[in-house]
């Protein structure tokens, strides 16, 4: 899907495969697990022995950013199905039924949209005792789905508009071989580019909950938690701070990269399908 001709966007997929790779093999890369505390006393710089250094609990950071690479791509990827899932779902349901049930669905969005994410996210997570994976995924995911909705109902609507979609809902074509048949397919550009639209901002607020120490329990490492623990030290403890924060923001600027490329080849789609 993203444009070969520019490198910019190669070099953006290169790197996230790089870290996909990373994360799937952190069990062979990593030189220590990433609960094991190592003798030795607080936190220590990088060094020749440990390349990123040490936590306040000795661990090693090297090993917990593999391992919280793994989590947090894991995290972000799970939310990012889940938030496509429910807004094409709902998305394309407003568009193809219409009427009251647009309007119902479309307000639904709106009411959402009128809560700040964080402090619905904080609410919930807040209320629990720990969140595992699944659940921290689930909860991003369906906290995040109104801009997809939107996209969806709007590119659907469009859709609907063409005389090929027009002449088969006039001949009673089921709205669910409509959906399977031509949306969704024609849809693909669209949830390309909600989906790291979606990716690029569940990343630094899974971190951000991490970091506030409502994300994933101690140990379980994530790039978020591992700021956490500088303890609010971040000028004795820099490299703590340091590495996640540039991984963060290499992710995020490589996901937008890829949007970008996304929104380019989209545009020029809907372009040439105007001049047909």
């Amino acid at each position: 899907m993203t444009d070969a001709r520019r490198p910019k966007a190669r070099l953006a997929l290169a790197y996230l495969a790089l870290l996909t790779l990373a994360a799937l093999g952190a069990d062979w890369i990593a030189p220590y697990d990433f609960r094991e505390q190592l003798t030795g006393m607080g936190a220590q710089a990088p060094s020749a022995a440990h390349w990123l250094g040490t936590d306040a609990s000795m661990r090693d950071v090297w090993s917990r950013m593999l391992y919280g690479t793994r989590n947090t791509l894991g995290i972000a990827l799970l939310a990012v199905a889940v938030a496509l899932t429910l807004g094409t779902a709902i998305g394309a349901t407003a568009a193809l039924l219409g009427g009251i049930v647009d309007r119902l669905l479309s307000r639904l969005a709106d009411a959402f949209l009128a809560i700040p994410r964080i402090l619905l996210l904080l609410l919930v997570v807040a209320s629990v005792e720990s969140v595992g994976t699944y659940a921290l995924a689930l909860l991003l995911g369906s906290t995040g789905w109104m801009g997809t909705s939107r996209l969806v109902r709007s590119e659907t609507l469009a859709l609907l508009a063409t005389d090929h979609l027009r002449s088969a809902r006039a001949l009673g074509v089921p709205a669910s071989r409509l959906l399977r048949r031509h949306l969704l397919p024609a849809l693909v550009p669209t949830l390309a580019t909600a989906g790291t639209i979606a990716f690029a901002s569940v990343i630094p607020l899974e971190a951000g909950l991490a970091f506030l120490g409502i994300g994933l329990p101690i140990p379980e490492p994530s790039w978020g938690n591992i700021i956490g623990e500088a303890g609010g030290l971040w000028l004795t403890r820099w490299w703590l701070v340091l590495f996640p924060t540039l991984a963060i923001t290499t992710t995020v600027i490589a996901a937008n990269t890829l949007r970008e490329s996304f929104q380019t080849r989209l545009q020029h789609g809907i372009h040439a399908e105007g001049e047909r």
